[in-house]
């Protein structure tokens, strides 16, 4: 159940967790991943933490290492380079994922939703 407040560390404590223990994750090879690293992303620029987004920018590096970057290329038709930079450049559209929440956030059904602070 979600709490008032929740901790940005548990977030990605569990997020780790899900990386190294979910067996979807570790059969799809890339895709969950990939999706993990984005949550982690957004997270960071959700809480204009500059130590936080760097943190986060500094693990998804080394973990993007990890990866076979030709096999990568096989599953999506691109290099791992050019879905990294697409990555990092969400770090420039923090405005406009901060209005398209800020939008969201105005549905009646998501005002409905209990409300939680994440805490650094």
């Amino acid at each position: 159940m979600l709490q008032e407040n929740v901790y940005v560390k548990d977030i990605f404590n569990y997020l780790d967790y899900l990386r190294e223990h979910d067996l979807l994750i570790k059969l799809q090879r890339f895709d969950g991943k990939r999706e993990l690293l984005v949550y982690s992303m957004m997270i960071a620029l959700y809480t204009n933490n500059e130590d936080l987004l760097q943190w986060v920018c500094n693990k998804t590096k080394k973990q993007i290492q990890t990866w076979d970057k030709e096999y990568f290329k096989q599953c999506y038709g691109y290099d791992l380079e050019t879905w990294e930079t697409e990555l990092y450049q969400l770090i420039d559209q923090r405005e406009e994922i901060m209005e398209r929440i800020r939008i969201n956030s105005m549905d009646k059904r998501i005002a409905k939703l209990k409300e939680s602070h994440l805490i650094i």
